[in-house]
């Protein structure tokens, strides 16, 4: 698996291509990370980063700085970090890439047989509209978008197995930076479809993002079919 520093390296050459190439087209970019704490940059600002980058170290989880989102997000093994890159002359609104493309984790979700729904959960790490949620109870994905000039990310953390082992380094990364979560809405696929795999899920995110255009995939660190997502 990567390690933490190179997990978002391959961001800034994706966009900057896609900005001198000006060529409408989506691409798909699926990795499953190692432990880490995706911090934002507005948590770099805050006063307790450096502490809270000391807690999640001594937690066994590095420390990197992704390029979209709000707040930090939580990732292991069992998570996926889905890209879907683009670059538009200026028609599509960012919202409606927000839209799509949470919806449509969504419809992988409950192909799955997960009563998935779109929207935040009360308590959730990295809050935002565009969560997919189980029942309305626990977070299954976030999503965040960046654009620059043209080229542009919309970016989620997609939870498939086990969440248990985040829980705790959760709580108190967010204390250290003065945010509260309640660590009992992480959720997992898995959860509710034991057994399901990393590599299911990414192949089935694949197929529905194809069939919606997007032209290339690119998988990173994934298991074989039929191993573990954790």
């Amino acid at each position: 698996m990567p390690p933490a520093d190179d997990l978002f390296a391959h961001v800034r050459p994706t966009l900057d291509g896609l900005r001198e190439a000006a060529r409408p087209g989506r691409r798909l970019r699926i990795a499953r990370p190692p432990r880490a704490i995706a911090f934002s940059r507005r948590d770099e600002r805050l006063a307790g980063f450096t502490r809270a980058v000391a807690v999640a170290r001594a937690h066994g989880f590095a420390a990197a700085v992704r390029p979209v989102g709000g707040t930090f997000a939580p990732l292991h093994e069992g998570s996926l970090v889905v890209d879907e890159f683009g670059w538009s002359p200026g028609g599509e609104w960012p919202g409606e890439r927000f839209d799509r493309h949470a919806a449509m984790l969504a419809e992988v979700f409950a192909s799955c047989g997960i009563d998935a729904r779109l929207g935040e959960v009360a308590g959730e790490y990295c809050p935002g509209a565009h969560s997919v949620n189980r029942a309305g109870q626990v977070k299954l994905s976030g999503t965040a978008q960046r654009v620059a000039r043209g080229a542009w990310l919309v970016s989620s953390v997609v939870q498939v197995g086990p969440v248990a082992a985040l829980r705790d380094v959760t709580a108190r990364v967010a204390d250290a930076l003065g945010q509260i979560v309640d660590v009992s809405t992480i959720g997992a696929l898995a959860d509710t479809v034991p057994g399901l795999t990393a590599a299911e899920v990414a192949s089935r995110i694949a197929e529905r993002f194809a069939a919606d255009g997007v032209v290339d995939v690119d998988y990173v660190s994934l298991p074989p079919d039929g191993s573990s997502a954790a």
